[in-house]
Protein backbone atom coordinates (compact mmCIF):
# COMPACT_ATOMS: atom_id res chain seq x y z
CA UNK A 1 0.00 0.00 0.00
CA UNK A 2 2.94 2.31 0.63
CA UNK A 3 4.21 1.73 -2.90
CA UNK A 4 0.83 2.12 -4.61
CA UNK A 5 0.74 5.96 -4.68
CA UNK A 6 4.21 5.95 -6.24
CA UNK A 7 3.20 3.51 -8.99
CA UNK A 8 -0.18 5.03 -9.83
CA UNK A 9 -0.53 7.56 -12.65
CA UNK A 10 -0.56 11.18 -11.53
CA UNK A 11 -2.37 12.96 -14.35
CA UNK A 12 -2.33 16.36 -12.68
CA UNK A 13 1.44 16.24 -12.39
CA UNK A 14 1.82 14.93 -15.95
CA UNK A 15 -0.33 17.65 -17.53
CA UNK A 16 1.64 19.88 -19.91
CA UNK A 17 -1.06 22.58 -20.03
CA UNK A 18 -3.15 23.13 -16.90
CA UNK A 19 -6.96 22.95 -17.15
CA UNK A 20 -7.20 26.54 -15.87
CA UNK A 21 -4.57 27.96 -18.26
CA UNK A 22 -5.46 31.64 -18.72
CA UNK A 23 -4.78 31.51 -22.46
CA UNK A 24 -7.60 29.04 -23.12
CA UNK A 25 -11.36 28.70 -22.98
CA UNK A 26 -12.75 25.21 -22.46
CA UNK A 27 -16.20 23.68 -22.16
CA UNK A 28 -18.04 20.39 -22.26
CA UNK A 29 -19.69 20.04 -25.65
CA UNK A 30 -21.72 17.29 -27.28
CA UNK A 31 -23.01 16.56 -30.77
CA UNK A 32 -25.56 14.24 -32.33
CA UNK A 33 -24.41 11.22 -34.32
CA UNK A 34 -26.28 8.36 -36.01
CA UNK A 35 -25.41 6.34 -32.91
CA UNK A 36 -26.64 8.86 -30.35
CA UNK A 37 -25.25 11.86 -28.50
CA UNK A 38 -21.46 12.01 -28.22
CA UNK A 39 -19.83 13.99 -25.41
CA UNK A 40 -16.44 15.66 -25.40
CA UNK A 41 -14.16 18.45 -24.27
CA UNK A 42 -13.86 21.54 -26.46
CA UNK A 43 -10.99 23.98 -25.96
CA UNK A 44 -9.84 27.01 -27.94
CA UNK A 45 -7.38 29.88 -27.63
CA UNK A 46 -8.95 32.82 -25.79
CA UNK A 47 -7.18 35.39 -27.96
CA UNK A 48 -8.80 34.21 -31.21
CA UNK A 49 -12.46 34.54 -32.07
CA UNK A 50 -12.01 31.80 -34.66
CA UNK A 51 -9.16 29.30 -34.57
CA UNK A 52 -7.48 28.64 -37.92
CA UNK A 53 -8.23 24.93 -37.85
CA UNK A 54 -10.02 22.28 -35.82
CA UNK A 55 -8.66 19.03 -34.43
CA UNK A 56 -10.77 16.09 -33.33
CA UNK A 57 -9.15 13.66 -30.90
CA UNK A 58 -9.81 9.98 -30.48
CA UNK A 59 -8.56 8.16 -27.44
CA UNK A 60 -8.24 4.92 -25.57
CA UNK A 61 -10.91 4.38 -22.98
CA UNK A 62 -8.89 5.04 -19.84
CA UNK A 63 -7.00 8.16 -20.89
CA UNK A 64 -9.58 10.92 -20.56
CA UNK A 65 -7.34 13.36 -18.75
CA UNK A 66 -4.43 12.68 -21.09
CA UNK A 67 -6.49 13.36 -24.21
CA UNK A 68 -7.87 16.54 -22.68
CA UNK A 69 -4.34 17.71 -21.92
CA UNK A 70 -3.33 16.94 -25.52
CA UNK A 71 -6.30 19.03 -26.69
CA UNK A 72 -5.12 21.91 -24.52
CA UNK A 73 -1.64 21.63 -26.01
CA UNK A 74 -3.10 22.11 -29.48
CA UNK A 75 -5.28 24.98 -28.32
CA UNK A 76 -2.22 26.66 -26.83
CA UNK A 77 -0.70 26.51 -30.33
CA UNK A 78 -3.71 28.30 -31.81
CA UNK A 79 -6.04 25.44 -32.75
CA UNK A 80 -9.61 24.73 -31.80
CA UNK A 81 -9.45 21.23 -30.31
CA UNK A 82 -12.06 18.65 -29.35
CA UNK A 83 -11.36 15.54 -27.24
CA UNK A 84 -14.16 13.12 -28.05
CA UNK A 85 -15.51 10.59 -25.54
CA UNK A 86 -16.23 7.53 -27.67
CA UNK A 87 -17.46 5.69 -24.59
CA UNK A 88 -20.54 7.91 -24.91
CA UNK A 89 -21.68 5.03 -27.12
CA UNK A 90 -21.90 2.80 -24.04
CA UNK A 91 -22.92 5.26 -21.36
CA UNK A 92 -19.89 7.52 -21.03
CA UNK A 93 -16.42 7.19 -19.51
CA UNK A 94 -16.57 6.25 -15.81
CA UNK A 95 -14.14 7.80 -13.33
CA UNK A 96 -12.58 4.44 -12.48
CA UNK A 97 -9.95 3.45 -15.06
CA UNK A 98 -10.48 -0.30 -14.65
CA UNK A 99 -14.20 0.16 -15.26
CA UNK A 100 -13.42 2.31 -18.31
CA UNK A 101 -11.23 -0.40 -19.80
CA UNK A 102 -13.96 -2.98 -19.24
CA UNK A 103 -16.51 -0.70 -20.88
CA UNK A 104 -14.20 -0.07 -23.83
CA UNK A 105 -14.36 -3.77 -24.71
CA UNK A 106 -18.15 -3.48 -25.02
CA UNK A 107 -18.03 -0.61 -27.51
CA UNK A 108 -18.85 -1.41 -31.13
CA UNK A 109 -15.99 -0.07 -33.25
CA UNK A 110 -18.15 0.38 -36.36
CA UNK A 111 -20.44 2.58 -34.27
CA UNK A 112 -17.38 4.52 -33.11
CA UNK A 113 -16.38 5.23 -36.73
CA UNK A 114 -19.90 6.45 -37.54
CA UNK A 115 -19.78 8.71 -34.48
CA UNK A 116 -16.42 10.14 -35.55
CA UNK A 117 -17.63 10.84 -39.08
CA UNK A 118 -20.43 12.91 -37.56
CA UNK A 119 -17.82 14.55 -35.34
CA UNK A 120 -15.88 15.86 -38.33
CA UNK A 121 -19.02 17.60 -39.57
CA UNK A 122 -19.65 18.92 -36.05
CA UNK A 123 -16.14 20.32 -35.76
CA UNK A 124 -16.53 22.14 -39.07
CA UNK A 125 -19.72 23.80 -37.87
CA UNK A 126 -18.28 25.36 -34.70
CA UNK A 127 -18.13 29.15 -34.92
CA UNK A 128 -17.15 30.61 -38.25
CA UNK A 129 -16.37 27.18 -39.70
CA UNK A 130 -12.65 26.48 -39.29
CA UNK A 131 -10.97 25.96 -42.64
CA UNK A 132 -9.51 22.53 -41.92
CA UNK A 133 -10.32 19.48 -39.80
CA UNK A 134 -7.85 16.85 -38.64
CA UNK A 135 -7.93 13.83 -36.35
CA UNK A 136 -5.16 12.69 -34.01
CA UNK A 137 -5.27 9.33 -32.27
CA UNK A 138 -3.11 7.11 -30.10
CA UNK A 139 -3.17 3.29 -29.97
CA UNK A 140 -6.88 2.40 -30.41
CA UNK A 141 -7.34 6.03 -31.40
CA UNK A 142 -4.71 5.59 -34.10
CA UNK A 143 -6.75 2.77 -35.58
CA UNK A 144 -9.80 5.02 -35.48
CA UNK A 145 -7.90 7.74 -37.35
CA UNK A 146 -7.15 5.32 -40.19
CA UNK A 147 -10.75 4.14 -40.31
CA UNK A 148 -12.08 7.69 -40.11
CA UNK A 149 -9.84 8.76 -43.00
CA UNK A 150 -11.38 6.04 -45.14
CA UNK A 151 -14.92 6.88 -44.01
CA UNK A 152 -15.02 10.70 -44.06
CA UNK A 153 -14.39 12.74 -47.24
CA UNK A 154 -14.49 15.87 -45.05
CA UNK A 155 -11.36 14.99 -43.07
CA UNK A 156 -8.35 17.01 -44.27
CA UNK A 157 -5.60 15.29 -42.27
CA UNK A 158 -5.09 12.32 -39.98
CA UNK A 159 -2.27 11.64 -37.52
CA UNK A 160 -2.14 8.07 -36.26
CA UNK A 161 0.19 6.83 -33.54
CA UNK A 162 0.59 3.02 -33.66
CA UNK A 163 -2.88 2.46 -35.08
CA UNK A 164 -3.88 -0.62 -37.04
CA UNK A 165 -4.38 -0.12 -40.75
CA UNK A 166 -7.49 -0.30 -42.91
CA UNK A 167 -7.73 -2.96 -45.64
CA UNK A 168 -6.20 -2.03 -48.99
CA UNK A 169 -9.66 -2.02 -50.58
CA UNK A 170 -10.64 0.99 -48.43
CA UNK A 171 -7.56 3.08 -49.26
CA UNK A 172 -9.01 4.63 -52.47
CA UNK A 173 -11.66 6.30 -50.27
CA UNK A 174 -9.05 8.21 -48.24
CA UNK A 175 -8.98 11.95 -49.02
CA UNK A 176 -6.97 13.14 -46.01
CA UNK A 177 -3.22 13.59 -45.87
CA UNK A 178 -1.81 11.12 -43.35
CA UNK A 179 1.04 11.16 -40.84
CA UNK A 180 1.58 7.57 -39.68
CA UNK A 181 3.77 6.86 -36.65
CA UNK A 182 4.69 3.28 -35.75
CA UNK A 183 6.64 1.58 -32.95
CA UNK A 184 9.70 -0.43 -33.91
CA UNK A 185 8.81 -3.70 -32.18
CA UNK A 186 5.03 -4.16 -32.09
CA UNK A 187 4.21 -7.03 -34.41
CA UNK A 188 0.52 -6.78 -33.66
CA UNK A 189 0.43 -3.41 -35.39
CA UNK A 190 3.38 -3.60 -37.75
CA UNK A 191 2.34 -6.68 -39.72
CA UNK A 192 -0.17 -4.58 -41.65
CA UNK A 193 2.26 -1.80 -42.61
CA UNK A 194 3.64 -3.17 -45.92
CA UNK A 195 0.22 -3.75 -47.48
CA UNK A 196 -1.07 -0.38 -46.25
CA UNK A 197 1.97 1.48 -47.52
CA UNK A 198 1.76 -0.25 -50.90
CA UNK A 199 -1.93 0.62 -51.23
CA UNK A 200 -1.34 4.26 -50.27
CA UNK A 201 1.40 4.54 -52.90
CA UNK A 202 -0.62 2.72 -55.57
CA UNK A 203 -3.52 5.14 -55.04
CA UNK A 204 -1.29 8.25 -54.97
CA UNK A 205 -2.29 9.19 -51.44
CA UNK A 206 -0.39 11.89 -49.56
CA UNK A 207 1.27 10.35 -46.51
CA UNK A 208 4.40 10.38 -44.39
CA UNK A 209 5.44 7.37 -42.33
CA UNK A 210 7.79 7.20 -39.35
CA UNK A 211 8.94 4.26 -37.23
Amino acid sequence: MALLPILQNNYAQAAVVAPDDARLVSERASYESPKGKIDGYLVRPKAKASAPSCWSFTRTAASTRISEDVARRFAAEGYLAYAVDLLSLVGGTPANEDAARDLHAKMNQDDAVAALVAGVSFSSSIRNRPAKSAAVGFCFGGSMVNRLAAASPELDAGVAFYGRQVPAAQVPDIKAALLLNYPETDDGVNTGIPAYEAALKANNKKFTMHT
